[in-house]
């Protein structure tokens, strides 16, 4: 209920952009608190999900290659950065199901191994020349869980694959779409990690006013793009910040899915990055707010912050000085 009162909020001024003020056209605290809360019952779900599909590979499907042809997508669909977001985690989910459904599908059949090997290698050339068709599908679901304006028709969606050469009919595009509903059982409840962010950027508002979120908001939509273009060498530094090893077990793997998986340890760190990187005197306050808030570690979330402030700026971890103090932990 918060998320939806949130975005009545934002469709009262003329601007796309996350609307921060605490005047009256601002959520109340008592909605941002619902809010929050259930958006951390939605990453608990998706954290633990995740866990027990440890063997369905979890985000493989977010390489550099993919996201680039995702924004890019998104960018000549004109598309908001929310959906840029979700396209991805859409996209990544279906993939990941989808390979899971045709591999099991060829290794029950009744034929010999090298019959299956044949059979699996036509699979992969088909779903290597059907990416871009799945790539606009998940855009086209992902325009529409938004309530987006410019909503992507079939026929807008014809015609761009057209121009990128990829030609279907309004038939075929319209099945993908079904595709993708269907192997993920018609479960769209995928929150984009920027409601996240902008949620939790609404949170420090209230308990820091002194504090201008707004600045932080733009710098936080360059993070995650660069993120998301850096995924994997982010969670592999990560890994080795925590554990000190570079290779993982199965049960270091179990447990680090719970890292990747968690969209409120990302907004966090996000958001704390953020306002590290343009208003570095108040980065501390954000920081111990974003904890108090979320029950999550303060040292967790400067352990991501710092890697992806290493990641904007093109610094080494070590020359970073952004622990903190302590005295500055007191009320954490």
């Amino acid at each position: 209920m918060g998320y939806f009162t949130m975005r009545i909020a934002q469709k009262k001024t003329t601007s796309e952009e996350p609307f921060y003020s605490l005047s009256r056209y601002g959520a109340t605290v008592d909605v941002v608190e619902d809010w929050l809360q259930v958006l951390d019952d939605q990453n608990k779900v998706r954290v633990n999900t995740n866990q027990k599909l440890l063997s369905m590979s979890t985000g493989c499907f977010k390489v550099e290659k993919i996201v680039q042809l995702v924004f890019f997508c998104c960018e000549m669909l004109k598309l908001n950065e929310e959906a840029k977001y979700l396209a991805i985690e859409l996209y990544d989910r279906f993939m990941t199901q989808h390979i899971w459904d045709l591999h099991n599908h060829v290794k029950c059949e009744n034929s010999s191994n090298e019959s299956k090997e044949d059979k699996w290698m036509d699979i992969e050339r088909r779903v290597k020349a059907q990416m871009k068709l799945r790539i606009v599908s998940c855009c086209q679901l992902a325009s529409k869980l938004i309530s987006h304006y410019r909503v992507v028709t079939v026929r807008k969606a014809k015609t761009f694959l057209a121009q990128i050469d990829e030609n279907y009919t309004s038939e075929s595009i319209l099945q993908s779409e079904l595709r993708i509903l269907k192997t993920l059982t018609f479960d769209l409840r995928t929150p984009s990690p920027l409601v996240y962010v902008e949620a939790l950027l609404k949170a420090v508002a209230y308990q820091q006013p002194g504090i201008n979120v707004k600045v932080y908001s733009l710098v936080a939509l360059k993070l995650m793009d660069l993120f998301y273009m850096r995924r994997t060498m982010v969670y592999d530094k990560l890994y080795m910040l925590a554990t000190g090893k570079s290779d993982m077990n199965t049960a270091d793997r179990k447990t680090f899915i719970a890292v990747e998986s968690d969209l409120m340890l990302f907004g966090c760190a996000v958001t704390t990055a953020s306002s590290y990187l343009v208003d570095h005197p108040n980065s501390d306050k954000v920081m111990r707010s974003l904890s108090k808030i979320t029950r999550i570690p303060w040292d967790d979330i400067l352990d991501l912050a710092i890697i992806l402030i290493q990641l904007a700026t093109a610094t080494d971890t070590k020359e970073l000085p952004l622990r903190l103090k302590p005295e500055a932990t007191e009320s954490v």
